[in-house]
This record gives structure tokens, C-alpha cells and sequence, in this order.
């Protein structure tokens, strides 16, 4: 009985990147590729990406299936929210840009009940 319940969680097999405490790294300039899929266990993803001071920080989000019917939000490093989308079915880009100080800000990806392929791509302009 156990394991039945244990296959039930949402995450049971995420990559270890289903909390935002274990965030991998997606550096400012680099795109960085990742999967989710809900009927596979991993239906949620986290990323941080690391600020070295004050600037604009622009963050875009490709979706290879629009109809993934996932969520994307943009945290800062107070854990504040600074922007969300929902993939909608047909749009595959998604594009935010905030002003930021320097520390860590997090991408979440999160499906319910599908799966897709997607990519980050950060770049960073500092104050002058």
C-alpha cells in the first residue's frame, strides 16, 4: 500500500527540481532546456536565475506544446511574484522584464496534466 501512495504524489519523479529550495541554475545569458510531464511524475520545475547587481532582467520562456496547459510565474528573491503567465494552446513564447536588484529570481513551471519541452533564456542589462 505503500508505494501505491507514493506514486501518487505529483512530483514522485521530478529531477529533484520540484521545490524552489532546490531550484537549478539557469545563468543570465545561456539558454537553458527542460522537460515536464505530468504522466511521468514531474509535474513541476523550478529555476534560479543569479543577478550580479541592479538592472533590467529579461526573462523568455519557449513552450514546444502550447497545449501543455502549464503555468509559468516569475518570483524575485523575496519570493514575490512579478509576473505569471498560462500557457494558453497556442502561444509558444513568453516574455517578462522587471527591474532587479542583485540575488537569486526563480521561474516556476507547473503542469497538471500534460507535457512539454521548454526553454529559458535570460539576459541581463546592468544600471548604469
Amino acid at each position: 500500500m505503500g508505494c501505491a501512495v507514493e506514486s501518487q504524489r505529483p512530483d514522485w519523479d521530478s529531477g529533484g527540481d520540484h521545490k524552489r529550495d532546490l531550484a537549478k541554475r539557469s545563468p543570465v545569458g545561456r539558454a537553458v532546456t527542460d522537460s515536464v510531464d505530468a504522466g511521468k511524475g514531474d509535474h513541476t520545475d523550478w529555476k534560479y536565475i543569479p543577478v550580479p547587481g541592479p538592472g533590467r532582467l529579461k526573462l523568455r520562456v519557449s513552450v514546444d506544446n502550447p497545449k501543455v496547459g502549464a503555468t509559468i510565474l516569475f518570483i524575485d528573491n523575496l519570493g514575490q511574484p512579478l509576473g505569471r503567465a498560462r500557457v494558453d494552446g497556442k502561444t509558444r513564447v513568453y516574455e517578462f522584464e522587471e527591474e532587479v536588484e542583485e540575488g537569486k529570481y526563480f521561474v516556476k513551471f507547473q503542469t497538471a496534466k500534460f507535457g512539454s519541452t521548454y526553454t529559458i533564456k535570460t539576459t541581463f542589462e546592468p544600471e548604469e
